[in-house]
């Protein structure tokens, strides 16, 4: 069996008025392929300006060799996947471990079960939208889509400079039809609604691990892996200041560690209050591991993402009303927002999130609110 798309002899081509009018009045093309994982034929679609474009297209992929890689007419042949792996040993040297890892999930969970031991010069732009599409129609999100295309198109611009294939496929705009993020979703909170949550924290007796974690994510922003990388060498108790400089990561071995920060300005130190202090103090008196949050049982590090299902959790017991559902990361949104609307410099913002300038904070971390809509309203008088 090979991971290379093959398509069948037989193929159905039908006319859906739906689909033909959201791609232009193209035919849509039904194609079959064995998959490796279970043997099953499988379904992917592509979309063709008429049934010879399609037939044309299709008879290509029949000319498979014995071994599973399609006919090439360039001498020297390279598969997709060691083309691949030469383009990722080049960008690898720039880039640190948890990147690398998210850019080869991306192409052996997106391109490699149809493209892996096919012969480079004979992808097609067709085939590659139609990978993408299958993907959208899997359920990928819309980010993580956009960042296949990225890293497809760096791969291909890679592979003609370097005369590994005699022209580029992505000869058009490919499209992205993944999942899309839901724009309504609250991804912050006011400072009274932080506040709230803290108070009933307290009142319902958070252990304390957690509610300390959550207090500093609160009071500095600071990124969540940010935080699990912490060691209590890194807080400066006496100066009230949090070092920054490493973010938990994991490698390609599924295996946790203290890697670099996400940019060279996330490397900061962060100031902190009285009230964070003894926060800190008091979950160190019970903390018997040199992590901030450690495994409890071990003293090892643990998965950033698990946190997102106990906030949820902790969302879901205390059943405040009127508090939406956020992430970690919302902490920071709301970090930002609320000294971004109360006045503050916009490059001391910047720098306590460890952005390298004012435009990603405004960009990115910043968000409208009633309150401050109306107080705009309400400057617009004339009389």
């Amino acid at each position: 069996m090979t991971t290379a798309i093959q398509y069948v002899e037989e193929f159905k081509t039908k006319w859906n008025k739906k689909n033909a009018k959201l791609h232009g009045r193209k035919e849509e093309v039904k194609f079959y392929y064995p998959c490796p994982k279970d043997n099953k034929n499988k379904q992917m679609r592509g979309y063709f300006k008429n049934p010879t474009e399609a037939k044309l297209e299709i008879n290509a992929f029949k000319k498979i060799l014995s071994d599973g890689k399609f006919e090439s007419n360039n001498n020297n042949q390279i598969t997709f996947k060691e083309a691949v792996e030469k383009f990722l040993d080049e960008i690898f040297i720039k880039l640190r471990e948890s990147s690398k890892v998210k850019i080869r999930n991306i192409f052996k969970k997106i391109y490699y079960p149809a493209f892996e031991n096919v012969y480079l010069d004979t992808i097609t732009y067709t085939q590659i939208q139609t990978v993408l599409n299958e993907s959208a129609k899997n359920g990928k999100s819309f980010s993580y889509i956009e960042t296949a295309i990225i890293y497809g198109k760096k791969f291909f611009k890679y592979a003609k400079v370097h005369s590994l294939i005699k022209e580029n496929p992505i000869t058009e705009r490919l499209e992205n039809n993944g999942r899309k993020p839901d724009r309504t979703k609250v991804k912050h909170w006011t400072f009274d609604q932080l506040q709230l949550f803290l108070k009933t924290a307290k009142e319902k007796e958070m252990d304390l691990q957690n509610y300390c974690c959550i207090y500093v994510l609160m009071h500095t922003g600071i990124r969540i892996g940010e935080y699990f990388a912490l060691t209590w060498d890194d807080i400066d108790f006496e100066n009230g200041i949090i070092r920054i400089h490493k973010s938990l990561a994991k490698n390609e071995n599924k295996t946790l560690y203290r890697g670099d920060v996400k940019t060279p300005s996330s490397f900061r130190e962060v100031y902190i209050n009285d009230e964070c202090i003894e926060v800190l103090k008091e979950w160190k008196k019970e903390n018997k591991y040199n992590i901030l949050y450690p495994n409890v049982k071990n003293g090892k590090h643990i998965q950033p993402t698990s946190f997102n299902r106990k906030l949820n959790i902790y969302l879901e017991k205390y059943e405040i009303e009127g508090l939406p559902r956020i992430t970690p990361h919302g902490f920071r949104h709301s970090v930002g927002t609320y000294h971004i609307n109360n006045g503050a410099n916009p490059a001391d913002v910047a720098e306590l999130l460890g952005h390298k300038d004012t435009n990603v904070t405004f960009k990115t971390y910043t968000h409208s609110t009633k309150e401050g809509v109306k107080k705009l309203a309400n400057k617009m008088k004339f009389n």
